[in-house]
This record gives C-alpha cells, sequence and structure tokens, in this order.
C-alpha cells in the first residue's frame, strides 16, 4: 500500500485526525520563511502526544546545520526534509535519513540525483521560493525519477481528485500532500482529508 504523508500542520487537531485516518508521515515545518511553520508549542504537544503512533519530519530550507540538529533532538523527529539547495556533504551530516526535495522542470534536473547518495528523494515540480510548491509536477518525469532512484515521495498539487492517477501512473512510495486537503493555509479540511485517504487505499487494493 502507497504511504500518506500530510505536510505543513501546524496544530495537534489535525495531527491527531491525520493520524487517526492512517498517516504514515506527518510534516511540521520549522522553516521561519514559510507559511505553514509550526510553533515551538504546537510542535511540542503533537510530539509529546503522538511520538511512536506517526513518524515525524521536519522540514528545513537552507538554515544552520547545528540549529537543525538542535530542533531534531529537542522533538525527536524520525526524518529531516530539506527543501533548499543544501549539498550532499550537507545531507552526510544526519544520524536521521534525510529527505531531500527535487523540482523537476526538464529531464535535466534527474542529473541532480547523481551527486547525493542515501537519501529519499521527494518529487515536486520546479517553481520560485521554497518548500511545497502546490503545483503538479510532471508525472512522466516524476517515472524517470523514481526508477533511477527505486523508491521516491511524490508531492506538488496532489489532492483528493487526482492522487488515484498519480500514484498508478508514478507508483510512488509515499504520496505527499498540503494544500490540497486545506480549507485555508495551514489548516487541514476534515472531509478532504478523508477523501484523499479514501483514493489512495482505494487505489492501492
Amino acid at each position: 500500500m502507497v504511504k500518506v504523508k500530510i505536510c505543513g500542520i501546524r496544530s495537534l487537531l489535525d495531527a491527531r485526525l491525520s493520524v487517526e485516518l492512517g498517516a504514515d508521515f506527518i510534516g511540521l515545518n520549522f522553516w521561519p520563511g514559510s507559511k505553514r511553520v509550526i510553533s515551538s508549542e504546537e510542535a511540542g504537544k503533537i510530539v509529546k502526544e503522538l511520538k511512536g503512533k506517526v513518524k515525524l519530519v521536519g522540514v528545513f530550507v537552507n538554515q544552520d546545520l547545528n540549529e537543525v540538529k538542535e530542533i531534531v533532538e529537542r522533538y525527536q523527529l524520525d526524518y529531516i526534509q530539506l527543501h533548499g539547495e543544501e549539498d550532499f556533504r550537507y545531507c552526510q551530516k544526519f544520524s536521521k535519513p534525510v529527505i531531500k526535495a527535487l523540482g523537476l522542470s526538464s529531464e535535466k534536473a534527474l542529473k541532480i540525483m547523481d551527486k547525493y547518495q542515501e537519501v529519499i528523494w521527494l518529487i515536486d515540480s520546479k517553481t520560485q521560493g521554497y518548500g511545497g510548491s502546490g503545483v503538479k509536477p510532471d508525472w512522466e518525469l516524476a517515472k524517470k525519477a523514481k526508477q533511477k532512484a527505486g523508491r521516491i515521495i511524490l508531492a506538488g498539487g496532489l489532492n483528493p481528485e487526482n492522487v488515484k492517477e498519480a500514484v498508478q501512473k508514478v507508483g510512488p512510495w509515499v504520496v505527499d500532500v498540503a494544500s490540497g486537503v486545506e480549507s485555508a493555509v495551514g489548516v487541514k479540511d476534515p472531509e478532504r482529508l478523508k477523501k484523499f485517504f479514501k483514493a489512495v487505499r482505494d487505489v492501492s487494493e
């Protein structure tokens, strides 16, 4: 079965609902420049209640290495997701698994993957700025990335209406959604969350 990551979680309420519905991963954004940045108070509540029930992913962008390590340790994060220009040397500094975001604009971008070792690739579309794009990447390119990496996390513009097709075309290890299940920025919509999980279950059967 395809795994599900709900990203841009900003409240214990949304985190709790995501886990109840079957999320395998939840993403907590610790980059101050994000519209979905989480407060230290809410992050603490989520860790206290849900640690061990779901994999916790911290999202960072071009941040100081020691700052990231301190946050990873403080919130007992399971994965480190990097959305900036972090190079392979930076990625090797962590003991926890690293997810590296790659915005695909052309087949040429796939060559970037050759420069990194032992990272999990998150495939998104190439847009201005950092963090999740909310824009659907070229799924044919994403499929090529999957063939190259073995397994990928597919992000970018996923929602309850298109996730079934995305899974069928790309065959990702994980589907990653944020804006596609929101009623407002950083606020998850319970009905869209339920529809998203149902669509993933339907296509996985």
